[in-house]
């Protein structure tokens, strides 16, 4: 059975449908911005903050109460950005702030629209910490094997597919009477 693609009346008449299962989204904080103020957070954006959705927008909490403060001055001009105008939309990382005062860290893609009349930021954030987490530990053991394969007292090289040099240790470069630099790139030829 062939599925005929959806026109735009028909996602139009069914927008309040496909709009709900998108704010219930589990995996993807969603939240709208108005004069500094969270007025909707989903409950995945809740939960990453360590609160409920409604205490977020009951207490006033804006962006900046969830945000490390090393990353405010960030989140502030890329907030501004989209409400004078200067950017429709806008992709970045930061670091956010629990309730209980722990952080993590997040990527949130916004953009500028109008609700209740006045301008307003709808967007996205997720979650990243076990993203950034893996990527230290991968970069951790990268630097460990580039320092082993520097203190390997033999030569060591290694190249691409088409014989060029990609790098070497110490050892080659005494080896060979070369630096890496001029090494790096160029074959045995």
């Amino acid at each position: 059975m062939t599925i005929a693609p959806a026109s735009l009346q028909e996602i139009l008449t069914e927008a309040d449908t496909l709009l709900l299962g998108l704010l219930d989204n589990a995996l993807v904080g969603v939240y709208v911005i108005q004069d500094d103020r969270f007025v909707f957070v989903n409950a995945a954006m809740a939960a990453f903050c360590g609160y409920t959705a409604q205490p977020i927008c009951a207490a006033g909490l804006g962006p900046m109460d969830l945000t490390d403060p090393a990353h405010r001055h960030q989140v502030r001009e890329e907030i501004d950005k989209r409400v004078s105008g200067a950017a429709r939309a806008s992709f970045y990382g930061f670091r956010g702030v629990r309730q209980d005062g722990s952080t993590f860290d997040a990527e949130a893609f916004g953009v500028v629209t109008r609700f209740r009349g006045q301008p307003a930021i709808i967007g996205i954030v997720e979650d990243i910490s076990k993203r950034r987490l893996a990527e230290r530990e991968l970069a951790d053991k990268l630097q460990f094997i580039a320092q082993l394969v520097e203190t390997i007292p033999s030569p060591l090289f290694y190249k691409d597919e088409h014989g060029r040099y990609l790098g070497c240790n110490k050892a080659f470069e005494t080896f060979i009477g070369t630096p890496r630099d001029a090494v790096i790139g160029k074959s045995v030829f």
